[in-house]
């Protein structure tokens, strides 16, 4: 897992991308700053907006406590619209 957190923090979408299409699993958690954190969360504190995307396109979620760390940082970049 730390991997793949890696990889979608230095937004490296072919590997991401690879991944998914061979069957890796979605809504993986890794802990990071002492909490479970989603992988849409790393994407979206380094800025990597076409990682956002392909990881809501592989069904990728955020999990409850999330969500408002997610909307300010959202609107901070002004790119990233949250996804019911």
């Amino acid at each position: 897992m730390e991997e793949l957190w890696t990889v979608v923090c230095s937004n490296n979408l072919e590997t991401v991308e690879k991944y998914f299409s061979s069957g890796g699993l979605t809504n993986q958690r890794y802990e990071k700053f002492g909490n479970m954190v989603s992988l849409i969360m790393g994407a979206v504190r380094n800025g990597h907006v076409d990682m956002v995307r392909l990881l809501r396109s592989y069904g990728e979620t955020i999990e409850d406590y999330e969500e408002d760390e997610y909307k300010i940082l959202s609107d901070n970049r002004a790119v990233i619209e949250l996804q019911s």
